[in-house]
């Protein structure tokens, strides 16, 4: 009995100076975050960016999803970025990881919707290019890229056009697709649309670059595809594009 008292004492003296650690660690952690907190020491040379981050993940924190709010408009700024630069995946991630932090991908789609113009597919933004280089007083000449990036296949209603997305429409003579295709006047051409037409599995995108240092690209052309067009399909829409905007006075280079 007298060992075996011994013996619980020295686990309960184990287990106690486990504890502390551990209750000091969290101290020293609680410390440092109203530390940053509070911009003073250890974390003065703490990035704004970061700070910003945990002042709102600390106000999130005691709220549940839907009463979130997002009212840094830096941070919201940094989170369309993010979007932007590494793509819906990627901030799913950021979104899933850091709560209240970043919002939604949804709302990120929706607010990014607001400061793009609407092209339909297969239409070449002519008209965008022109006021794009006139914008910016650059030379009225481009190089132009085309590129296929894989999507997800999906398809989606556009009340816009009163049309259906994420079909891979059939090319035309000029190479380009005819957006009107899928324009819907009843439910019957909608049924007509997914027993006819395939699930787009890659985007093409047309691109121009203006001449111009530190000037980026833009977009001037996309739209959803199968990927199994031909060689003289690619031929046919180069040419259609270099014609569009020669009507306009923009050189094609390349």
């Amino acid at each position: 009995m007298y060992f075996e008292a011994i013996d619980q004492l020295g686990y309960l003296s184990k287990t106690y100076m486990l504890l502390s650690e551990h209750l000091r660690a969290l101290c020293d952690k609680n410390r440092s975050l109203q530390a940053i907190l509070n911009n003073s020491s250890p974390y003065e040379e703490a990035e704004p960016l970061l700070k910003k981050m945990l002042q709102q993940s600390v106000s999130q924190s005691k709220k549940k999803s839907n009463g979130y709010r997002y009212m840094d408009q830096a941070l919201n700024n940094f989170c369309l970025n993010t979007y932007i630069l590494g793509g819906r995946r990627l901030y799913e991630i950021f979104h899933a990881n850091f709560k209240g932090v970043f919002p939604s991908p949804r709302t990120m789609g929706e607010r990014l919707a607001k400061h793009q113009t609407f092209i339909p597919e297969g239409v070449v933004n002519v008209e965008g290019l022109k006021e794009y280089l006139t914008l910016h007083n650059l030379p009225m000449m481009v190089s132009l890229s085309e590129d296929a990036t894989a999507a997800v296949g999906k398809r989606q209603y556009n009340s816009t056009t009163n049309s259906i997305y994420g079909f891979s429409l059939p090319l035309q003579p000029n190479g380009l697709p005819n957006w009107k295709d899928s324009v819907i006047n009843s439910a019957l051409d909608a049924v007509r649309m997914f027993s006819t037409y395939k699930r787009a599995t890659v985007l093409i995108v047309v691109m121009a670059q203006p001449m111009g240092d530190g000037i980026p690209p833009i977009r001037i052309c996309s739209f959803g595809s199968d990927n199994t067009f031909k060689t003289t399909d690619v031929k046919h829409r180069l040419q259609t594009i270099v014609s569009l905007l020669k009507t306009e006075e923009i050189i094609v280079l390349t």
